[in-house]
């Protein structure tokens, strides 16, 4: 049974590979708004529930239900030691899905708050206790796994790659569309995924470094997929690139047309945490791109170092490093990008495998 109100492609991945593992697998809410998955048995949203309902609906569904485990994602942060510790008393297993660092991010709305220390006191408190009743942890990079065992978290850490989003990716064909304006056949075509909140220095930076490069005579251009925040912000800033039609923007693609758009590119840019391997890592691996990043964590360069090109990080080097990326041939690295994808995504297929054996009683 899932309770899990995370990421929708990486929850979608999760909850296909325990399917095919031989789980029959429920999802319980608060959880998705969406019709993406064909196992849904109850969908609500925490917004209309509120927390307590929420909590109240849980439960009784747990003593329902009767599950052998439950898993559910680190967004939930009140609620799930809670959760956790319930599930436990009655038996079921805790597949815990992190993808941040630690609970007391959930006081970060609370940070003017005279009572914030109270918070972030009571929520250190709520993970000591969501740590020592998970059975296992699905972490998104090594270096999460790292602080989660510095905080003496218990049961088993395993690694579950971002990689929902990364196989359609990886299947693309370019040119089998015309997301990308007609005009720009020929042309280097930086493709920006994301957010886009006013004073964003990351996306700032590639638009001025998209405008020296064409000062500089490479024809670069720019599309931004936003998919969240205000694009109008950015206005004044992209206007030349407008005028020169070299800056295109989409708003709320799907996961199939984003990866024909990063099929159809030829350079992203990498901004990473400094603790996960982000899944726009994967998702450009595996479109063929020539990833540049300035801030490589060492999870990140340990394990994608071929594919990505460093350059130090101010604007001026960003641009050299778009000029000199011009023409280069992107058929080899997409096929070594398949075969990593693929053993990432093996790797998950086996986390997964692994755990449910442990609910069938077998020895790991």
């Amino acid at each position: 049974m899932s309770h899990h109100d995370g990421y929708v492609g990486h929850f979608r991945m999760l909850v296909t590979l325990l399917s095919n593992a031989g789980c029959e697998v429920r999802v319980i809410g608060p959880a998705l708004n969406s019709p993406v998955l064909p196992f849904v048995w109850k969908r609500i949203s925490a917004g209309r529930l509120g927390p307590l309902r929420a909590a109240a609906y849980f439960l009784g569904a747990i003593f329902k239900v009767r599950p052998d485990a439950i898993t559910f994602g680190s967004a939930g942060a009140y609620l799930n030691p809670l959760f956790a510790l319930v599930s436990r008393l009655a038996g079921v297993k805790v597949l815990y899905d992190c993808q941040d660092p630690a609970l007391e991010a959930a006081s970060r709305p609370f940070e003017k708050s005279p009572l914030v220390g109270w918070i972030r006191l009571g929520l250190r408190s709520a993970e000591w206790l969501l740590a020592r009743t998970v059975t296992t942890t699905l972490t998104v990079s090594p270096g999460l796994a790292r602080i989660l065992r510095s905080r003496n978290w218990t049961g088993r850490i395993e690694m579950f790659y971002n990689v929902h989003n990364a196989i359609e990716c990886r299947d693309a064909v370019p040119g089998t569309t015309n997301l990308l304006p007609p005009s720009w056949r020929g042309a280097i075509v930086l493709v920006y995924i994301g957010g886009m909140q006013p004073g964003f220095r990351g996306l700032e930076e590639q638009i001025e470094a998209v405008k020296i490069a064409r000062r500089a005579g490479r024809d670069i251009r720019l599309f931004a997929v936003c998919g969240s925040g205000f694009p109008e912000a950015f206005s004044d800033l992209v206007e030349p690139l407008v005028l020169e039609n070299a800056y295109s923007l989409a708003r709320n693609y799907s996961p199939l047309q984003v990866a024909q758009v990063i099929a159809e590119s030829n350079i992203a840019v990498n901004k990473t945490l400094s603790y996960a391997l982000p899944s726009k890592v994967f998702e450009y691996i595996a479109g063929g791109l020539t990833i540049l990043s300035a801030d490589v964590p060492s999870d990140v360069n340990d394990m994608c170092r071929e594919f990505i090109v460093l350059y130090p990080d101010t604007v001026a080097d960003l641009a050299n490093a778009l000029c000199g990326l011009e023409g280069r041939d992107r058929a080899p690295q997409r096929m070594s990008a398949k075969h990593f994808i693929e053993r990432l995504w093996g790797h998950n297929v086996a986390v997964i495998e692994s755990f449910v054996q442990t609910l069938r009683g077998a020895e790991i």
